[in-house]
């Protein structure tokens, strides 16, 4: 609740944002109780976030890779090895141990599942004691945790406010330009984002003018109205009837 809390927190356009915010009051709380956590269930938790990221993005993922596949593997292929470079040579002029440099690249590039990777690796590195491996493996969150944050709000400022600049670009006449290029909806709430939530209902027909529509049109005439509705399914006489287009309605 305290994280969600300072998630809130804006200053201008900026916001912590619900991750970051929790992250910080992690931090607060956890210097102030020194709460032990077994390894176990820090890493069936982590493990849980990581499958809940890539369940959230994985649709926008592959469409994206669909579209312009290409160029975003070479995007990725850059950024991954100059994170990868800085975060070494900063690293080293700093005189961190694999533990803070690997802390020090997952937390400054929002990486998360760097995290375990580089727990992971630094297990198998030779001459190290079972009490020096286990520090530096709690070196890395330690690292992460402090980056994270300025990773996040220096990477927004840096998205929203440098690069436009820099490059001479307006977002806004980009961004309608974009839109109408992609055949968007000029004013809709429910439509142009990349993640949708999903509410099931189940509705009684009660409306006379709706008895007879095929479940096609009643799903075409509530796009028109600028609704996203579907129907899955028809309850008829206690039987759930699968999803069918032409199927029509019923009063009840």
């Amino acid at each position: 609740a305290l994280g969600f809390l300072l998630g809130k927190v804006r200053y201008r356009a900026i916001a912590l944002g619900a991750v970051t915010g929790c992250l910080v009051a992690g931090l607060v709380l956890g210097a102030q109780f020194k709460v032990d956590i077994d390894d176990t269930v820090k890493n069936l938790f982590f493990i849980m976030f990581l499958f809940a990221l890539g369940y959230r993005v994985g649709p926008q993922f592959f469409r994206g890779l669909k579209k312009d596949g290409l160029p975003q593997v070479v995007n990725a292929v850059v950024v991954c090895v100059t994170g990868l470079l800085v975060s070494w040579l900063f690293a080293s002029l700093l005189g961190y141990g694999p533990g803070l440099g690997a802390g020090l690249m997952s937390g400054a590039l929002t990486q998360s599942a760097a995290i375990g990777v580089a727990q992971d690796a630094i297990g198998t590195l030779p001459g190290l004691s079972s009490a020096e491996v286990k520090t530096q493996e709690n070196l890395v969150a330690v690292g992460y945790a402090v980056t994270y944050p300025l990773g996040t709000i220096l990477c927004a400022m840096l998205l929203a406010n440098v690069l436009p600049k820099l490059y001479r670009r307006d977002l806004a006449k980009e961004s309608a330009e974009l839109a109408a290029e992609l055949d968007a909806p000029d004013e809709s709430p429910d439509e142009g984002a990349g993640y949708y939530e999903v509410v099931l209902r189940a509705y009684r027909v009660d409306r006379p003018d709706l008895v007879g529509r095929s479940v096609a049109d009643f799903e075409d005439q509530q796009k028109a109205l600028g609704r996203r509705i579907y129907l899955t399914g028809v309850r008829r006489e206690g039987t759930v009837l699968e999803h069918d287009q032409s199927r029509t309605l019923r009063l009840g």
